[in-house]
């Protein structure tokens, strides 16, 4: 009995029906069923505990560093901050650490206080 390519598609189509159910041969078929795992076994789980005012998906704290003890100075305000957390800080924003050589960081202040006085005046010079 001869059988046509069509006839052998169909047997093989038929024989391996549940089979993909099972076990997914394709790497998309196999990505999409473990993200449906991943998903149905979040969602049974209890929902994390998060701040009020965290992002969601992320844990509170999370990534999240801030420099210097106080936290961000007040670059509006410069002038009532310390020197060094400004001058700290804005080496920080650039992804850069500032001069360490204390002659190279009075520069880099005296510069980083020309470019803030322009933009923010102190008290002193309005």
């Amino acid at each position: 009995m001869k059988i046509t390519r069509r006839q052998l598609r169909r047997i093989i189509r038929e024989a391996f029906a549940g089979y993909a159910d099972e076990r997914p041969n394709n790497p998309m078929e196999r990505a999409y069923a473990r993200k449906e795992q991943q998903q149905q076994d979040l969602a049974s789980q209890d929902p994390p505990v998060t701040h009020p005012t965290s992002r969601p998906g992320r844990e509170p704290g999370v990534g999240k560093r801030v420099p210097m003890g106080g936290g961000f100075p007040n670059m509006s305000e410069w002038w009532n901050e310390e020197p060094d957390d400004v001058l700290s800080f804005v080496y920080w924003l650039k992804g850069q650490f500032p001069p360490i050589d204390p002659d190279k960081r009075a520069e880099a202040w005296e510069s980083l206080s020309q470019q803030l006085e322009l933009k923010h005046p102190s008290p002193s010079q309005v």
